[in-house]
C-alpha cells in the first residue's frame, strides 16, 4: 500500500474502495490510490468502477458521508440539492477535503460565506 500520511485513516467507501480522511481513494481491486480530476467547478472527483457501472463521485461529499464534517454531522444518502444543502470548504481551498475543513450548511449560507465567488453559477438558486 502507499505510504500513509500522518494521522491518515482509511474507511470503506463501498465493497471495492477505501477513502481516507485526507481525501485519498484506494482501489481494493488493483491496490492503488486513484488519481482525482477536477469537476467543472474546481472540486476533486474520482471515477469508481463498480459491477453496476461507472460512478463519478465528489471527494468532499464522500468524506462528509463517511467521516462527517467538522461538527461530526454526516450526510444522508440523498443528494445535497434535494435537501437544500452544500458543503463549505472553510479555508476556501477546494483541494483540502479533510473533515475538519468541511461543514454542512444550507446553500444560502455557503454563498454568504464566500467573499468573492469564483463562479457565480455556484450560488444561483437551484
Amino acid at each position: 500500500m502507499h505510504k500513509l500520511k500522518r494521522g491518515e485513516i482509511f474507511k470503506p467507501l463501498n465493497d471495492y474502495y477505501l477513502i481516507s480522511n485526507y481525501g485519498r481513494v484506494f482501489s481494493l481491486y488493483d491496490f492503488k490510490v486513484l488519481k482525482p480530476f477536477l469537476s467543472n467547478h474546481g472540486y476533486l472527483r474520482v471515477d469508481l468502477f463498480l459491477p453496476e457501472g461507472r460512478q463519478r463521485v465528489m471527494i468532499h461529499t464522500e468524506i462528509v458521508r463517511i467521516f462527517g464534517d467538522k461538527n461530526g454531522k454526516h450526510l444522508p444518502f440523498q443528494k445535497l440539492k434535494e435537501l437544500g444543502l452544500s458543503i463549505d470548504h472553510l479555508n476556501r481551498n477546494k483541494f483540502d477535503n479533510r473533515p475538519e475543513n468541511l461543514e454542512i450548511v444550507t446553500h444560502e449560507e455557503n454563498c454568504r460565506r464566500w467573499k468573492s465567488i469564483p463562479d457565480p453559477e455556484d450560488c444561483l438558486p437551484y
